[in-house]
């Protein structure tokens, strides 16, 4: 993964961090603007990479650990 991608560094903190990362937390790990990581959030969202757990006001995100990524996994991990 190349962390010139700011999608693929937001990944890698989220995975550092298993309890989660707030917007903020983000921009002060990876020094990416607050625009542009709520933008690749949202789109890691729409991917299933990535989830949002609210606490009150706040939303952490958290790395989506159990994606399964395509159809084929499935049938071999269940033999069919």
């Amino acid at each position: 993964m190349g962390d010139d991608n700011p999608k693929d560094l937001i990944l890698v903190k989220l995975k550092e961090n298993l309890r989660g990362m707030t917007i903020s937390q983000l921009v002060e790990a990876t020094g990416i603007s607050r625009e542009t990581i709520t933008k690749h959030v949202q789109a890691l969202e729409y991917e299933n990479e990535v989830y949002t757990v609210k606490y009150g006001n706040a939303s952490v995100f958290c790395s989506n650990h159990r994606k399964v990524k395509d159809k084929d996994t499935i049938k071999v991990a269940l033999g069919s």
